[in-house]
């Protein structure tokens, strides 16, 4: 973890005055003083605090209460402490949030255009929603809280509903995820946190397969499923263990990536190619070349990984579990399944500017994947964490997960429950729109709008406009 540093000059005092006990530590953490002593309490019972945002950048201060109220007049009082210290504080009750980190903006780019869907038979409770396929002509894949399947064509008169007639069993009040093939014939609905899906064959109603997972701390986890293309093939990427994935072609069946074994119990070897990690979600460049996971291991520390879709079905059966092309982005204390989205074949964006959850900040990170490297990072966009309560057993229990969304399309958007939908452009970081309850279900790139629900239960699409371009 590092906390971003900028050393204030103020006349009469010091702020890299060394008040914790670590003299040979890198000090890039900033406290108020009231807080610094909280370093030698127990782990986790150190200090209920602010996080200020100075402005200047992504630096933030660590603030007591009191200073919180006032934090420009609070700077006599901060210090500067090694990066141990400024964690362990950081492990404390964060009471809230002040300031903002520095933005880039450039109005008068970009503007959205609303408009209201009104049809016949139009569903209501829709919980998910995603494209049909991503070419103009595909309409909308609707998921209604009643697990049935709608399909929405959207037109600049006319807007058509059809009810289809399979509905899958699904645990009910849970919440589901939904992903359909880049052709528009096949859906996956998962439970997001659950053990089971189905694929549905959308030409011919019907469903095709089930996933199963295992039950190993899939409650932390996104079910990993995705969709791809190979040989002119749809084939779906799923999770069939906690570390597993697998794929399956599409429509025959047909399991692409036997291997054997990948788990082992007490008493047994450990397989050579076994995989420490636990899979979640999954997403497939824009070419179809690469995969991206955003997975986790223990301690738990989240993992994003990317490797070769065609090494990986022409050449190495085990290219997921330790192949020649196997490539780890970036390290996160504690956090995982955050937003992530292709920018093209060869670059990734990654929601979340640090390496620690106590102390990520709203941005991106831009990686290059070839080389595994990061290129470039700003801040801003929205994301962050969730509470969800899930039922586990027959009880009620409360996880944390990553939350947000990221889509490219020319420009970057960005969007969180609670938090504004933004746009941004990738080459400078600048914020180019801002709309506060604006929370889309999906986006399609081929129709290039947004689907959203609105506060009396109405569908709208959303298109991006180009103010300099008309």
């Amino acid at each position: 973890m590092s906390f971003a540093v900028e050393i204030w000059q103020t006349k009469g005092m010091q702020d890299n005055a060394n008040v914790c006990a670590h003299g040979d530590s890198k000090k890039t953490g900033r406290v108020c003083e009231h807080l610094a002593h909280k370093v030698s309490e127990e782990y986790y019972k150190s200090a209920d605090h602010y996080r200020f945002f100075t402005g200047n950048g992504n630096d933030f201060v660590l603030l007591c209460s009191e200073c919180a109220r006032a934090p420009e007049d609070s700077k006599i009082h901060w210090r500067t402490v090694c990066d141990s210290c400024g964690r362990k504080i950081a492990c404390g009750k964060r009471l809230g949030e002040a300031g903002r980190p520095e933005i880039k903006t450039r109005n008068g780019v970009v503007t959205i255009m609303h408009r209201e869907v009104r049809s016949s038979g139009m569903p209501s409770s829709v919980i998910a929603a995603a494209p049909l396929g991503v070419t103009e002509a595909g309409g909308w894949l609707l998921l209604t809280d009643r697990h049935e399947l709608v399909r929405l064509m959207t037109d600049v008169n006319a807007h058509v509903c059809r009810t289809l007639p399979v509905r899958p069993e699904l645990e009910k009040g849970a919440p589901l995820s939904l992903h359909v093939s880049h052709d528009g014939r096949f859906a996956a609905i998962t439970a997001t946190y659950g053990r089971k899906g189905v694929v549905v064959d959308l030409e011919q109603n019907r469903i095709l397969m089930e996933l199963l997972r295992g039950d190993y701390q899939h409650e932390q986890c996104k079910f990993p499923v995705a969709f791809a293309e190979h040989d002119g093939k749809q084939v779906v990427i799923h999770g069939t263990d906690w570390n597993r994935l697998d794929i399956t072609e599409l429509p025959s069946g047909r399991l692409l990536t036997h291997r054997e074994p990948t788990s082992y119990t007490d008493g047994q070897e450990r397989p050579a190619h076994y995989l420490d990690y636990f899979q979640c979600s999954l997403t497939v460049s824009p070419d179809g070349s690469q995969v991206a996971s955003n997975g986790w291991a223990w301690h738990p520390v989240g993992i994003v990984g990317t490797w070769s879709l065609k090494q990986w079905l022409s050449d190495n059966v085990w290219e997921s579990e330790d192949g020649a092309s196997k490539k780890t982005l970036c390290w996160r204390t504690y956090y995982w399944d955050g937003p992530l989205c292709w920018i093209d074949e060869h670059t990734l964006a990654v929601w979340g500017l640090g390496d620690d959850d106590l102390v990520l900040t709203p941005g991106v990170r831009l990686f290059d994947v070839d080389r595994g490297e990061e290129k470039f990072s700003f801040a801003g966009p929205v994301g962050g964490s969730r509470h969800d309560t899930l039922q586990m057993g027959g009880e009620k229990e409360e996880f944390i997960h990553g939350a947000g969304n990221l889509v490219y399309d020319r420009w970057l958007f960005s969007w969180m429950e609670g938090k504004p939908f933004s746009i941004w452009d990738i080459n400078d970081g600048a914020r180019l729109w801002e709309e506060t309850e604006f929370t889309p279900l999906g986006y399609h790139s081929g129709k290039r709008q947004f689907l959203s629900v609105t506060p009396d239960g109405s569908l709208c699409v959303s298109h991006v406009q180009n103010i300099a371009s008309g």
